[in-house]
């Protein structure tokens, strides 16, 4: 497999949790916690609501090192506490992802193309998702919340019940537009083909 147009790109992400307590030592807690907040603004993920006595679910922050290539110490992603969310029994959760079996398919197939496989991150993924269409009201966290306001959500995000199966519909959507399809065995592995070729 030494054959220069055979390329398997890996990442593997080794971030190590950290508790609160540990994140408050280090420096730039309250800049990678603004980072993550931005985020959800430029995505609009939220409008800022009145607090009319709405059934609300809370954040949570989980804190992990930084990237340290990108001089970042630490990294704040806002969760939902879609736990505590009433009615999860009602909504759809069910999120395909590829079996074993299509992966390995899948490599054998690339191996034996000489295809150059690459492999990517999609950052702030769950933001990219379809939008919501049932209304989850959030308590922000007190770092977002001067006003007093209540985040209606637009998208899913980390810690909903769905926030993964929303992502995936937007993916699926985007692959479908670049002409790829889903195997019928799999609805979570895509193929392309051009001229009746793989």
């Amino acid at each position: 497999m030494e054959d220069e147009n055979f390329e398997i790109c890996c990442s593997v992400l080794h971030s190590k949790v950290l508790t609160k307590a540990q994140a408050r030592k280090r420096p730039g807690l309250m800049e990678a916690m603004k980072k993550e907040i931005k985020k959800f603004e430029s995505f609009e993920a939220f409008k800022r609501v009145k607090d009319k006595g709405q059934p609300v679910i809370k954040t949570r922050w989980v804190y992990s090192e930084g990237d340290v290539t990108k001089g970042e110490t630490l990294k704040a992603r806002l969760c939902m506490r879609g736990d505590t969310e009433e009615n999860i029994e009602t909504i759809r959760a069910d999120s395909p992802t590829a079996n074993k079996d299509s992966l390995k398919l899948g490599l054998a197939i690339a191996a034996n193309e000489n295809f150059k496989l690459l492999s990517g991150d999609i950052k702030s993924a769950f933001l990219q998702g379809q939008t919501l269409q049932r209304e989850v009201y959030v308590l922000p966290p007190p770092e977002a919340n001067e006003d007093g306001n209540l985040w209606i959500l637009e998208k899913g995000a980390y810690g909903l019940i769905d926030g993964s199966r929303l992502f995936f519909l937007e993916l699926k959507k985007v692959l479908e537009s670049f002409g790829m399809r889903a195997l019928s065995g799999d609805s979570a592995f895509f193929t392309s083909h051009k001229d009746g070729k793989l």
